[in-house]
């Protein structure tokens, strides 16, 4: 197919959801079609009318039986694009369209290694158009998802940060983040003598 959309929408979970359109020649039997990563959940393959494709695959290779079908619209759902070290999430794709990457809510991006063609904001998720090729984002989550329970006094305080997120946006997220990491980071040195330098900064 010549004409293509790519959407990956990332979520806080290390998951990503894929929507992928393309055009298919209604008179060929069937088309291949390479998925991104190699372990796919919950696949759907539809036409242009929203009816369901037969679809085999093997490895990352799906074929399609596309006979009658101008358009295929894939659906599906990946652990494989996204990997953490520590803290920082890494997103990574090789494409060979330009697409779109939906960043999860609350996510500050650290790094690219591609310059996007377009950003934007809505519904409080960042979405950055880059070029087809081979491109990486790594971010982290400034409201952590997990087990860890913030003491009461700090609780209050996440709270008023929050309201001013929808205010001053993603900046307000960042600067919340940046804050916890250095009132956390003393504690771990506090009989090095570079504590004054650490508390001037």
């Amino acid at each position: 197919g010549s004409n293509r959309t790519l959407d990956l929408f990332l979520f806080p979970d290390g998951s990503t959801h894929v929507t992928y359109s393309l055009e298919s020649d209604p008179f060929l039997p069937d088309t291949e079609v390479s998925l991104y990563g190699d372990s796919f959940e919950n696949l759907v393959v539809e036409d242009e009318n929203g009816f369901p494709l037969t679809t085999q695959s093997e490895n990352n290779i799906l074929e399609v039986e596309t006979l009658g079908s101008s358009n295929i619209l894939i659906n599906y759902d990946t652990y494989s694009l996204i990997s953490k070290d520590g803290k920082i999430w890494s997103f990574e794709i090789n494409s060979p369209v330009e697409f779109n990457v939906i960043m999860p809510q609350n996510s500050v991006i650290v790094g690219m290694s591609t310059f996007p063609i377009d950003m934007d904001v809505a519904s409080d998720r960042t979405k950055i158009l880059l070029p087809s090729g081979i491109a990486e984002i790594t971010y982290f989550l400034a409201v952590a998802e997990s087990s860890q329970v913030l003491p009461s006094a700090e609780t209050s305080v996440t709270e008023d940060d929050n309201s001013m997120i929808y205010i001053a946006g993603g900046a307000a997220v960042a600067i919340a983040a940046i804050t916890i990491k250095i009132k956390n980071k003393p504690k771990q040195i506090v009989t090095s003598p570079q504590t004054t330098v650490i508390e001037e900064k």
